[in-house]
């Protein structure tokens, strides 16, 4: 076991987790597999020692080790059970708990049973139940090819078709809609790739058609398709939006008339307007960038990111910003 002098502080994270210690729910940590879960345990049962909480409080338990590879529900219950010290809290930390069948009820009955705190992490295993490996690699390879483009399920399939892109076997016909449907669905749920859906900013409401799809991370994206600079636009979209989700923002995509903001960030009853460019130093750039947000009369904060902000620091109310600047500041 790594001793946690080893990890790095991730205290933005752990001080959420911090903020629910002790509350009735089960923390769950989710995301792709090897992004720190298990570190942001290991810090929580850090704090907790440091905190008061003695030793014997603390039952750890990773199953991913062989120790606990054979272990079912009911080896669980009792493996816990065993080491709950009467009459004091105890602070359960469960990680890769889904190669438990029945965990669920099992950590119910801990819920019921006992006086505990529970934390769980888990990577979620629906990959390993897809029955076509060419296919679901394809649609990757389109997905990290199109971030921040509107694509369909639909779209997706004929695309793979008309441009060959299917093995020889199955460029017959279009794999249909619901097959290439359950495939994205698959990515999403394993934290690959997440969606952002499409909101009509003067309609309020949100539309069914056409959103967009970012990848967790632009490393791999560079890992399947090399590195380019062709869309660079769309790359920094994709850090754009993930620093949002790390910010605390729900996203989305703005539709005002037959114009697009690229992104709507909203928390806690506050809201952003956000446009993504490489450059703002153009005429026909801050023309093309500023135009949405002019068309947008509420009075909540509009700006444009870009690496080239140009000389003006707003446009009508509308803040021209430096992109690295703005992932930077606090």
């Amino acid at each position: 076991m790594i001793g946690t002098h080893a990890l790095k502080q991730r205290d933005q994270y752990l001080n959420k987790l911090i903020a629910f210690q002790d509350t009735e729910p089960v923390k769950i940590v989710t995301g792709i597999r090897r992004c720190g879960k298990s570190s942001l345990l290991k810090l929580m049962a850090a704090h907790l020692r440091d905190s008061g909480v003695e030793a014997g409080q603390i039952i750890e338990m990773n199953f991913e080790s062989y120790e606990f590879k054979s272990m079912n529900a009911d080896a669980f219950y009792h493996y816990v059970k065993e080491r709950i010290i009467p009459g004091k809290r105890v602070y359960l930390f469960f990680d890769e708990l889904q190669r438990i069948s029945g965990w669920k009820d099992a950590v119910n009955s801990f819920r019921v049973d006992f006086d505990c705190d529970i934390y769980i992490t888990g990577s979620n295993a629906c990959l390993q139940q897809i029955t076509d490996p060419a296919l679901l690699r394809r649609i990757i390879l389109f997905l990290a090819d199109n971030i921040g483009s509107n694509v369909s399920a639909a779209s997706i399939g004929n695309t793979l078709v008309n441009e060959g892109l299917l093995e020889d076997g199955k460029r017959r016909g279009a794999p249909s809609t619901h097959t290439v449907q359950a495939y994205v669905n698959a990515l999403l749920e394993s934290c690959f790739f997440y969606d952002v859906k499409r909101f009509d900013i003067k309609g309020k409401e949100f539309l069914r058609t056409l959103g967009k799809y970012y990848i967790v991370d632009i490393g791999l994206r560079n890992y399947l398709l090399g590195f380019r600079d062709r869309d660079s636009g769309h790359v920094l979209e994709n850090v754009v939006y993930f620093e949002l989700l790390r910010r605390g923002c729900d996203v989305a995509i703005g539709k005002v008339d037959n114009s697009e903001v690229d992104f709507i960030a909203a928390n806690a009853g506050d809201k952003l307007y956000v446009q993504v460019t490489e450059s703002m130093r153009s005429e026909d750039a801050r023309r093309k960038e500023l135009a949405p947000l002019q068309k947008i009369r509420d009075n909540y904060e509009k700006i444009v990111l870009s690496l080239d902000p140009g000389f003006d620091s707003s446009y009508e109310g509308i803040k021209s910003q430096n992109l690295i600047e703005w992932l930077i500041a606090e």
